[in-house]
């Protein structure tokens, strides 16, 4: 094979060796290769390739499209994204609805598995195609939107005080930008409040733009109405402005099935201006539906004690403590002693936790449940590296499945995949070529045999002419002299 060094063009063997290039007139820089060495090098340049931007069809663009949307419904978030929609983010189709689809699917992974906001590999890969998203367009809402998500939730994971800060100082600044642009938007005023109010020094600035959604013309939905409502009551209650408290009251906010952060405020204003037995029919109510409330049932011991019934007054805080330890989660803290959490002791907590031990210890520890419940119900295995179901939200609770080993597997499977259809195409093309050689080759052959065909078929005719004539009693000299007669 010869390759013309200034413009690249390739002549094979079955070609004439050329003089002069025909496409850019080269008549001096040739180099010869084999054949295994154009393979390698044929290799290295379809590699490269798949570093560039690739060429998608409207119909690959539609197919990638739907699978990541099958993908996202099957709850495998992460390869949806990876395989489906990035995909397509890295190719000449890429658009605003791919780039959002992608940057949805990874939140939607860490909003069902909230210890990857923690995971610094994925909350850095969510803020580059945030990023990416920005760069298309940069005036897109839904991406700062998503960027404020995220630095909420990364906030909300991790333990040190300054970098909360600085997390949440980041995000109150990106929906103040939003803000400015959608004046009228006030779920994101509101969003912005609930950030205030964990800052130092802003709860002032929050109360404000609350009250401010409150008093605005534009129509507000109960649940936002509600949610205001107990983040008011919260700092009025703190500051001790119980009068507002009472402003705010309405029976649907009091006994509110979803949040009992009013109702147990109203309560336990009710207990402070000596309305023991308004408190205890709003504490009665709470109990059929936030039974596992530990505010309710220290609030319920308070009002025990002001009764002078110490029996129920110790019973409803050892079953507040139950609930801190059960729902809330607190036993690491109690054990830490943590400085920033007001549990000085595990005094009163001693039987609650031992118990609580004494249940850990009897129960399965999480291998052998893993294993038990793989012998019931499909349970995609932590560890299988070639697991198809490593992005399905199937582990056990307290299993954690790392986002970086996801995305490890899920690279390993597409480079499988592209480095079987680059083998499938070098393949294809030494096929190609052997097989223009090969019928070259053929037809040369074929080409021979025809003529030797041909030319035995002439001799026999002239045999056969012969014998019969010898048979009419022609002498051979007669013959000779007939079979130079010229043809017809």
């Amino acid at each position: 094979m010869r390759i013309c060094e200034t413009c690249g063009k390739k002549f094979f063997d079955t070609d004439p060796p050329p003089d002069v290039c025909p496409d850019c007139g080269n008549r001096d820089e040739w180099e010869d290769i084999g054949e295994e060495e154009y393979a390698a090098r044929n290799d290295i340049k379809i590699q490269r390739i798949g570093f560039q931007e690739k060429t998608l069809t409207d119909e690959e663009y539609e197919r990638l499209m739907k699978l990541g949307a099958k993908g996202f419904s099957d709850q495998e978030f992460i390869r949806s994204w990876y395989l489906y929609f990035d995909e397509i983010n890295k190719s000449n189709k890429k658009s605003l609805d791919s780039l959002i689809n992608s940057v949805f699917c990874l939140m939607k992974a860490g909003s069902v598995r909230q210890y990857f906001f923690s995971e610094r590999k994925f909350t850095e890969t969510v803020h580059e195609k945030i990023s990416a998203l920005l760069e298309f367009a940069p005036d897109n809402l839904e991406a700062q939107e998503f960027r404020a998500e995220l630095w909420i939730k990364q906030a909300n994971e991790t333990r040190d005080y300054n970098e909360k800060q600085n997390l949440l100082e980041h995000a109150y600044t990106t929906l103040l930008q939003i803000h400015g642009r959608r004046k009228d938007d006030l779920e994101t005023k509101f969003s912005m409040a609930e950030i205030l109010l964990d800052l130092d020094d802003r709860e002032r600035d929050a109360v404000k733009l609350l009250e401010d959604i409150l008093a605005s013309p534009i129509q507000k939905s109960l649940t936002l109405v509600a949610k205001i409502h107990s983040k008011l009551a919260t700092v009025y209650y703190n500051s001790q402005e119980f009068e507002k408290i009472y402003g705010l009251a309405t029976t649907d906010k009091i006994f509110d099935t979803n949040d009992p952060t009013f109702g147990l405020i109203f309560a336990q204003l009710e207990f402070m201006n000596g309305n023991l037995k308004s408190s205890f029919y709003v504490c009665k109510w709470l109990l059929h539906h936030h039974y596992s409330e530990s505010r309710l049932w220290f609030l319920l011991s308070e009002i025990f004690g002001k009764l002078g019934n110490k029996n129920y007054a110790e019973l409803a805080l050892s079953k507040g403590k139950e609930m801190q330890v059960w729902i809330d989660q607190i036993d690491y803290l109690i054990k830490r002693r943590d400085d920033r959490f007001d549990f000085n002791d595990s005094e009163g907590y001693e039987d609650t936790l031992d118990f609580y031990e004494y249940v850990s210890e009897q129960a399965f520890s999480k291998d052998k449940m893993r294993e038990h419940m793989e012998k019931m119900i499909k349970l995609a295995p932590l560890d299988d590296s070639k697991s198809a179901d490593q992005d399905k939200i199937m582990e056990l609770p307290y299993e954690k499945r790392s986002f970086e080993k996801i995305l490890a597997e899920l690279k390993a499977e597409d480079d499988y995949f592209t480095n079987l259809e680059q083998e499938m195409k070098l393949e294809d093309y030494s096929y190609r070529q052997n097989s223009f050689v090969d019928e070259d080759d053929a037809s040369n052959v074929e080409d021979a045999s025809e003529v030797e065909d041909a030319e035995e078929v002439e001799d026999k005719e002239d045999d056969y002419m012969v014998e019969q004539l010898e048979k009419y009693g022609l002498t051979e000299e007669e013959i000779s002299v007939y079979q130079d007669l010229p043809a017809d």
